[in-house]
């Protein structure tokens, strides 16, 4: 009986999250938080390798997550940053994990993360802070987690000389024509949400998808070693 109230917990709460997550934001540079909020043994080591997906840019990457002591961990994100329409550039991300040991069912935690690219065309960087609750129905079994929060996001468009498409409106025939388009920048506060799942397939080996929306819909897919 228990572990039936405990699998309809965490149906509950995978469904309220999922509901949440029409409102909210998440940043393209680094990996999506892939983020569970337990408490660990000291000095444990996750390695992540994953992407990123939108429908104007992509993130692929590693990640090398350390725990420090077993309320906080710290990781660090490296890989190349494609946005549509400009150069690949690399991509980084940096941050810290700290549990909070609360009487509940579910793992609760604060995470920060500082993140930032830059190219010949464009820069960017920013931050996050967020709250991650995490939830495992069965021992051993998949974890269900999400998190809410805010991100700054900051980019800076550098002059650039741009190919774009003319229709001739009387023959409607294409031609490519050459602008310039002059430097600019942008700097925005979102609400940030994700909701995903680490599912283990051998003793050390978990893979993982993840969901969050800013703009744009985003999707995380990747494998974990612990």
């Amino acid at each position: 009986m228990m572990t039936k109230t405990r699998w309809f917990n965490g149906a509950v709460a995978g469904g309220l999250l999922l509901v949440s997550s029409a409102i909210v934001n998440a940043q393209g540079i680094g990996l999506l938080p892939t983020e569970t909020a337990e408490v660990r043994e000291s000095e444990w080591i996750d390695i992540t390798a994953g992407a990123v997906f939108s429908d104007r840019q992509q993130f692929y990457g590693a990640r090398d997550t350390f725990t420090l002591m077993p309320e906080c961990r710290l990781f660090a994100d490296l890989g190349m940053v494609n946005r549509d329409g400009y150069d690949t550039d690399l991509g980084a991300q940096a941050g810290m994990t700290y549990a909070i040991p609360l009487d509940t069912e579910f793992d609760n935690a604060m995470r920060a993360s500082l993140f930032g690219s830059t190219g010949d065309q464009i820069g960017e960087f920013g931050g996050t802070l967020s709250w991650i609750v995490s939830y495992r129905p069965l021992e051993n079994g998949v974890i269900f987690y999400g998190g809410l929060g805010v991100e700054l996001d900051h980019k800076s468009f550098k002059e650039r000389i741009a190919n774009v498409m003319v229709i001739d409106p009387n023959t409607s025939a294409e031609s490519t024509q050459s602008v310039i388009e002059p430097s600019s920048n942008s700097t925005r506060i979102y609400p940030l949400l994700n909701i995903g799942a680490l599912m283990p397939v051998f003793e050390h080996v978990n893979v993982f998808a993840e969901f969050a929306y800013t703009e744009n819909w985003w999707i995380g897919v990747g494998l974990r070693v612990r």
